[in-house]
């Protein structure tokens, strides 16, 4: 199995040196939908990865209004490395041009009728196909082996719940950019808010820990698993690291300080926390600085 890794300053770089990531996914201020390095610093993130012999992945994952299009299309086809775009109009854009990008199928295609239309599609200059955790484990198992591009889930990290081109926040009258919120109803943990110039995205309260079965992922095809690094402490990712040296992931779930979901779609009481959702009061915890 490779892992990629998912960074946003230039010690998680170092970091997924040190964990032996086979690719990084830098994200950017300029072009991802959550910000993150500067553009200097993915300038000296370029050159470290380059001297490292390390692939490094641009998110370009925001979807990009009619005005800045093609000016954004520019920027991102200007940078030596391979693009990670959700945006099906800039997807379509770097394959008709015969640029190498991955695709975020990371929200809905949770069926094989749209992932064997947008295969068909893309089939020139897509690389990777990044698929939607929630879908469940049987159907995920026969999707795999006919999948004729190479695919990706998220192994460990933050799952993304929402996406919206709003500015969600400040329009509800908070102050910060990020911040937590929480539901006694939904259990506990946080749910994570964060707004930027692109938008406002919503993480489920717990994260995903798809680690332990990384070996039945790769014999059913799957090629790519994600762990992402972003709002991890040191401390955090050191434990990480020893527990997927060790392959003793029991062990992490157990010590972890935020409650990990069970494994795949459908295995966890938590999958169906939005069923009842307008019965479930969101109550600001804390905010993020």
């Amino acid at each position: 199995m490779k892992y990629c890794a998912s960074i946003q300053s230039l010690e998680q770089l170092q970091w997924a040196l040190d964990m032996n990531a086979h690719e990084v996914i830098a994200h950017v201020d300029h072009y991802s939908r959550e910000g993150g390095l500067t553009l200097k610093e993915f300038d000296l993130a370029l050159n470290s990865a380059k001297k490292a012999n390390l692939p490094i992945c641009l998110a370009a994952d925001r979807l990009v209004e009619e005005r800045p299009f093609d000016a954004y299309l520019e920027n991102i086809t200007s940078y030596n490395c391979t693009l990670r775009v959700q945006d099906l109009g800039l997807a379509y854009s770097l394959n008709e041009s015969g640029v190498p990008f991955q695709l975020l199928l990371d929200t809905g295609n949770a069926n094989k009728h749209s992932l064997e239309k947008w295969q068909h599609i893309f089939k020139n200059h897509c690389q990777r196909i990044i698929l939607n955790n929630e879908i469940p484990s049987k159907q995920l198992f026969s999707l795999l082996p006919a999948m004729q591009i190479p695919t990706e889930l998220l192994g460990f990290g933050p799952l993304l719940m929402y996406y919206s081109k709003r500015a969600l926040l400040s329009s509800m009258g908070a102050e910060q950019a990020e911040l937590l919120a929480s539901s006694v109803e939904a259990g506990p943990g946080d749910f994570r808010f964060k707004e930027s110039p692109a938008g406002t995205v919503m993480y489920n309260s717990k994260e995903l820990c798809l680690l332990e079965y990384a070996d039945e992922l790769e014999q059913n095809s799957l090629k790519w698993l994600r762990v992402d690094l972003r709002y991890l402490g040191k401390d955090q990712f050191f434990k990480l690291k020893e527990a997927m040296k060790s392959n003793n992931i029991a062990s992490l779930k157990k010590s972890w300080p935020k409650t990990l979901l069970h494994g795949y779609y459908g295995n966890n009481r938590s999958d169906s926390v939005f069923k009842h959702l307008p019965k479930r009061k969101m109550i600001e915890n804390k905010t993020m600085v």
